[in-house]
């Protein structure tokens, strides 16, 4: 059974997807690695990062959107693919993934881009 088949033999895979993406305004951001995989978050301050419920496996991506003011960007201690982001511009959007490998922050490997 291809995955096309496997979605349309359960619609709820594709509703359950729908839900996933939220938004956030807080200058503390929890991502509960047992929550949604897909988070859309509207930075409007300098803005820390925690995880909860880290396991081997576990992912999230995070759609980031600042407004109209540079602001501080600060992560434990994840590992980052390429270089680690220290702030994001003004009206920027990023894409920040993170990959659990075990259950500290130090297990974790992320990734961030930022729009051009």
């Amino acid at each position: 059974m291809t995955e096309i088949q496997n979605a349309e033999s359960n619609p709820t895979t594709l509703t359950e997807f729908k839900r996933t993406q939220h938004d956030i305004t807080t200058t503390t951001v929890d991502l509960d690695l047992l929550d949604n995989e897909y988070q859309t978050i509207s930075i409007t301050t300098n803005t820390t990062f925690t995880t909860s419920n880290r396991a081997s496996g576990r992912t999230k991506t995070i759609r980031i959107i600042n407004d109209s003011t540079v602001h501080t960007l600060t992560f434990p201690g994840w590992g980052f693919v390429g270089t680690k982001p220290i702030d994001i511009d003004i009206s920027k959007r990023a894409i920040l993934t993170i990959t659990a490998f075990g259950t500290d922050d130090s297990d974790i490997i992320s990734a961030y881009a930022v729009q051009a």
